[in-house]
């Protein structure tokens, strides 16, 4: 791999890019097949794994020598780019897609993440903060974009929490450092994404508030109600309309809570 540089995406559209360029990636179940590798890199896959990824729960007679077909396609496409077919590797009962360090979107957010909980849990909030925001700005959109198929949503979907999870810890580490400006640039974008996301939408207009922005903030409010209501049929909850109350009558707004205490949890 001298001279190549190789980049695994899931955390978006799914893709590899070796010097920036998009590498071709076979047919739709090809890219299915290497896609579990990535989402696992480094680990074992079993095939019966792989083959739910593909197939889903009915697939057809077979399918294992399909798979196996797949990955001969995948690492001819490796070596046609300069790159080890070695990569993927065959195991007893599945395979392994070996990556290089920091190779993998996943992994880089993962490890920054822990670097970012480690900074806090040593009282290290500033350091900490521009930890979790690295690890963020590793997203490029929503993750494994053009997989179809069951197996992917719910892998998209436990991969979007996480997100949200440092979204969340971000978003509070900035409070308690007092970073409400720029806090309420992030929190406006991410309401576009997750609009009835309310510990976002609280952490908005807290922020707002703060920047002393308080109608801002109250139209923040309306803004989430309005969509709640209309598409749910339900009023904001009890901490949201709590906060509004607070802030139309000018009272004290709650403090954000034990960051520290909370991440290490």
């Amino acid at each position: 791999m001298q001279g190549r540089r190789l980049e695994i995406r899931v955390l978006g559209s799914f893709e590899l890019l070796v010097n920036e360029r998009p590498l071709p990636l076979g047919q739709p179940k090809q890219r299915a097949v290497l896609a579990v590798l990535a989402l696992h890199s480094d680990r074992p896959v079993y095939i019966g794994e792989i083959i739910d990824a593909v197939w889903g729960e009915v697939p057809p007679n077979g399918a294992r020598n399909q798979i196996h077909v797949y990955v001969r396609g995948i690492r001819r496409n490796l070596a046609a780019a300069g790159l080890p077919p070695g990569m993927v590797e065959t195991l007893p009962d599945g395979y392994r897609l070996v990556t290089p360090p920091h190779t993998v979107d996943l992994g880089v957010f993962r490890q920054r993440m822990a670097e970012g909980r480690r900074l806090v849990r040593d009282g290290q909030l500033s350091p900490g903060a521009e930890a979790i925001q690295a690890a963020l700005a590793v997203w490029h959109d929503s993750p494994l974009g053009g997989l179809p198929g069951a197996y992917f949503e719910r892998a998209a979907t436990a991969l979007e929490q996480q997100r949200l999870a440092a979204l969340e810890q971000h978003m509070r580490l900035q409070q308690v450092l007092g970073r409400h400006a720029e806090l309420a640039v992030t929190l406006r974008a991410a309401l576009e994404d997750h609009p009835f996301h309310e510990e976002l939408r609280y952490g908005l207009m807290f922020s707002l508030h703060h920047c002393g922005r308080t109608v801002e903030a109250l139209a923040v409010y309306r803004e989430g109600r309005a969509r709640t209501v209309d598409e749910f049929g339900i009023e904001p909850g009890h901490r949201l309309q709590t906060l509004e109350r607070r802030l139309i009558r000018n009272e004290p707004v709650p403090p954000a809570v034990d960051v520290r205490r909370e991440i290490s949890r």
